[in-house]
């Protein structure tokens, strides 16, 4: 019983069938960049993931191997593109051939037109999953801590408690009040009010009132110490320098 003959352009796009071919060939030579002369032989591993799966399953039990090759073992794809050859390998059946011709085309130009449309939009930008890894304002606890509200990073600031050293303490609100009150004289600000309050010798009680007389001058030790004078009298003697005057 002889099959049919002539290439399987009648079937289905033939340009499809050999450009899948050679698709193949090219996914099995592990990355090479082949021209299509180099791609237009290729062994039974190279047409695994272009033909249908039937299809390959009958590949491998003998028609690849009884088809004709080159002078380097390979099928070449001027005997591929055969209604023959797909004959053969459909077990004899014109109708299989033709339905496995046609899948074969149809897959190829299936993938060429998600490529081009691919390349029509450029490069993604990154998948959903980076790009919540990468939004800032998603961040929590100490991570959030190391941007600004802009997401733009804050060096060591943001992993590491710094101290200025300024000499305020780390709740003050008024820094830099103080300074400003001096240039700007005439100004009454809260800073000012403290200030005058704690200066103010006046509103003292207590023993921080004995350190100063009426005036506001320190007494010096005077104003810390009960100091006594070694005249020689008793404490509570009220007749002090009686004696001499005699």
């Amino acid at each position: 019983m002889s099959g049919p003959t002539g290439d399987v352009s009648d079937w289905a796009d033939i340009k499809m069938v050999k450009a899948a071919f050679r698709r193949g060939v090219r996914k099995g030579s592990g990355g090479k960049k082949l021209t299509d002369a180099e791609a237009s032989s290729g062994n039974l591993t190279s047409l695994k993931t272009v033909v249908p799966k039937a299809a390959y399953e009958k590949l491998n039990t003998g028609v690849y191997a009884a088809a004709k090759k080159d002078a380097k073992g390979k099928l070449n794809i001027t005997t591929f593109v055969t209604k023959d050859f797909f004959w053969k390998m459909a077990g004899k059946n014109e109708e299989c051939a033709k339905a496995w011709c046609v899948e074969m085309a149809e897959a190829e130009q299936k993938r060429q037109e998600e490529e081009k449309a691919a390349a029509a939009e450029g490069p993604k930008k990154g998948s959903d999953v980076t790009s919540r890894l990468t939004d800032t304002s998603k961040y929590t606890g100490s991570h959030k801590e190391r941007f600004d509200a802009e997401g733009k990073g804050k060096g060591i600031a943001g992993r590491k408690d710094l101290h200025k050293n300024d000499g305020y303490v780390g709740e003050y609100k008024g820094e830099g009040s103080f300074e400003k009150g001096k240039k700007d004289k005439g100004s009454c600000n809260a800073a000012d009010e403290i200030t005058k309050r704690l200066t103010d010798t006046k509103l003292y009680a207590g023993t921080h009132k004995q350190r100063f007389d009426e005036d506001g001058r320190g007494k010096g030790t005077a104003g810390r110490k009960d100091t006594e004078e070694y005249s020689g009298y008793v404490s509570n003697y009220k007749g002090e320098g009686s004696f001499d005057k005699k």
